[in-house]
């Protein structure tokens, strides 16, 4: 500590008076002072002793104050001796290598750490250049850096190995410029142990890439881009694995361009080249599935660019996968749009699939009935046994075919054919079941009117075997009348009024038989379809009364009444129709009331209703039952064949009327209560002439 002159300094000297005072009063020393004070001694002298106390007190002071800094002093340059000893231990020992060197790298100063490292005693560095024990190849390098330190003053680093025989370590250098600028600072580090980690850690990376490289199961290219004027053109194979050949069928493809190995790939596929040329400009990378034309097959692509101008390609070859897909595809368009109703349920029957023909047939949608059971569609008309057998048949495993009728949603029934099998996984375990069906509600409802059909052919058949039986007789019988009573008018003793009976009896019995053959003309004509009309003004109530007389004898002969009724005025009454065909409906209805009428009587008539007429026969005979009203009208149909023997006729009467009125446009029907007779009526078109 240097050492400071305080009795120049006023406020020091007056500071170490006052000290002096205190320290004079405390020794009791002042206590003589009033006594000189009041002596006859001169004040002059007084003043001196009294100064000279003081000044011998100061100087006491100031003997302590030396002796303290002398202490302090001392203490001092111990710790300071201690701190330079602590600094040159951590300067020599520190885990880091420090040196000194001039601009020309020579070695100044080094550490004990830094010759450790080099392998030398400290007299081999000093005064000898840095870079000289480095190896070759790092001297231009770290002589560069050094430059770069001195001429721009930056702090720069770099790593460099010492020459094998030094020690031959790996180390690391920083290096910055002193405060003066003629030398510079290095901190030198030793990392021969962390490359070494670090070139193995690189080593089992290279040895995993190379292992993933050659032995993954996708493809990998790595490429490089061929550019004319900025835009891709062609690519060069530059690396390939194995697994590329096996994918792609093409050998030997390194430093080939893929227009040499695949010839027109860039006019049958320039999308490659474009997607291709977007990643190795912009770094982007993309992912995507391609068709490769020329090959026929599909990859799966992605592709990365890990240096401009450059990319790789991971991909694998889905041809197998994509031609699955596309007979999904189309499996699952064949079976949207197949007119076949397609059903797939779990294992408990619970819908997981219907095609929209299933909707088009039973009406519901395939969110109402997706999770929903099959028994939802159950019409409910059948016993469960129908349906639990079935159920038994395809939980065996066996394919069940059969039909049911079930319950649309808008309650209405139909009928479907059926093919249902279970699909097993791997271990035989039922996981669903596929039903095929088939709408066959028409072809049931034609399977029923064939059957229907099929028995009223054979019930025609059976009638018509009875009408032509009938016929038979029906024509033998008057034939044999007339040939009988002929004989007998050739007897020579025939009377008079006999021959006459036996002459009528043979013209009634001529007109039955034409009566007959005049039916069965018609008849075989409407068949034939060449019953021909003549349509005619028609005055309705003539019609009406040449009927009612014609056959007001015969009423009359019966004892039945007959009345007639028209309902139009005679400036009315006339028609466009076939008035032939009128009169012979009529006539053909009268006489079928004539036959089955023993008692009271039988109207005829007609009346206007809107645009049509509607004409009756009304009778008080035998009636006809229920069942057989709708069937008198069929050919060769009578109430009872057995009636035949009883009434006579053929039967066709009824069915030549109802064919008559059809074709004049009207309707005939009938209403009866069987015993207690029946109503006729039918309906023609009111035409008139327009005038």
């Amino acid at each position: 500590m240097p050492h400071t002159n305080h009795h120049n300094n006023p406020t020091f000297s007056l500071a170490m008076r006052s000290l002096a005072e205190d320290r004079l009063k405390k020794k009791n020393l002042t206590s003589a002072l009033p006594a000189l004070l009041s002596t006859s001694s001169p004040a002059e002298e007084l003043r001196t002793l009294y100064e000279l106390q003081l000044h011998q007190i100061e100087l006491e002071m100031q003997q302590e104050e030396l002796v303290e800094s002398r202490e302090a002093l001392l203490q001092l340059t111990a710790e300071l001796e201690t701190s330079l000893g602590r600094y040159a231990d951590l300067y020599e020992f520190a885990p880091t290598g420090y040196l000194t060197l001039a601009c020309d790298t020579t070695i100044l100063q080094v550490n004990l750490t830094a010759t450790k490292m080099f392998g030398v005693e400290r007299s081999c560095l000093k005064g000898n250049r840095f870079i000289s024990f480095l190896c070759d190849d790092d001297r231009p390098v770290i002589e560069t850096m050094f430059e770069v330190v001195f001429s721009n003053r930056n702090h720069q680093y770099g790593e460099a190995t010492l020459l094998p025989s030094f020690s031959g370590h790996t180390v690391r250098i920083d290096a910055v410029l002193s405060n003066d600028g003629k030398e510079c600072r290095v901190i030198m580090v030793d990392i021969t142990e962390r490359k070494k980690a670090a070139e193995a850690t690189l080593k089992l990376s290279e040895d995993r890439h190379r292992y993933l490289f050659e032995y993954m199961l996708n493809g990998i290219a790595h490429c490089q881009m061929l550019f004319h004027d900025g835009r891709p053109v062609d690519f060069i194979y530059e690396q390939v694995n194995a697994r590329f050949e096996t994918l792609t069928g093409l050998k030997n493809v390194e430093g080939k361009k893929v227009s040499e190995l695949i010839p027109g790939i860039h006019d049958l596929n320039p999308e490659l080249l474009e997607t291709y040329g977007r990643v190795a400009t912009s770094g982007q990378p993309e992912r995507f599935e391609f068709y490769l034309e020329p090959l026929k097959i599909w990859l799966e692509i992605s592709a990365y660019s890990l240096k401009p101008g450059h990319f790789v390609t991971i991909f694998d070859n889905i041809t197998e996968r994509k031609l699955d897909d596309i007979a999904q595809k189309k499996l699952s368009v064949a079976i949207e749009q197949h007119p076949v109703i397609i059903v797939i349920t779990d294992s408990l029957g619970n819908i997981e699939y219907v095609n929209p023909a299933h909707t088009e047939l039973t009406g519901y949608t395939f969110e109402e009935v997706k999770g929903k059971n099959l028994h939802m569609f159950q019409s409910g008309l059948a016993p469960a046994l129908v349906y639990k057998e079935p159920w038994q048949t395809i939980l065996s495993g066996e394919i069940l075919r059969g039909e049911v009728q079930n319950k649309k949603k808008n309650g209405e029934l139909y009928w479907v054919s059926e093919v249902i099998s279970a699909v097993l996984d791997n271990d035989g375990k039922i996981i669903n079941f596929v039903g095929i069906k088939q709408d066959i509600t028409e072809q049931k409802r034609l399977l029923s009117e064939l059957d229907a059909a099929k028995k009223k052919t054979k019930e025609a058949e059976l009638l018509k075997a009875a009408f032509m039986a009938n016929i038979s007789h029906e024509m033998r019988t008057p034939v044999n009348g007339i040939l009988g009573f002929s004989e007998l008018l050739q007897a020579p003793d025939i009377s008079k009024e006999e021959q006459t009976e036996y002459n009528d009896l043979i013209h009634k019995t001529g007109e039955r038989l034409l009566h007959l053959i005049n039916d069965l003309v018609d008849f075989s004509r409407i068949e034939a379809g060449e019953t021909m009309l003549q349509i005619t003004e028609t005055p309705v109530n003539q019609v009406i009364s040449d009927l009612t007389a014609f056959f007001k004898p015969e009423f009359d002969r019966k004892g039945l009444r007959l009345r007639s009724t028209t309902g139009l005025l005679d400036s009315d009454d006339i028609i466009q129709t076939d008035s032939s065909k009128l009169s012979q409906i009529l006539t053909n209805l009268v006489q079928n009331a004539l036959k089955f009428t023993t008692q009271g009587g039988i109207a005829i008539g007609y009346v206007r209703k809107d645009a049509m007429l509607e004409f009756y026969v009304e009778d008080s005979g035998i009636g006809i039952p229920d069942d057989m009203q709708q069937k008198i009208f069929d050919r060769f149909r009578q109430i009872d064949n057995t009636l035949t023997q009883f009434y006579k006729g053929s039967g066709l009467g009824l069915s030549i009327s109802k064919a008559y009125v059809e074709m004049l446009g009207g309707t005939i029907r009938v209403e009866s209560v069987e015993g207690a007779g029946s109503t006729f009526s039918f309906t023609l078109p009111y035409k008139q002439n327009k005038k």
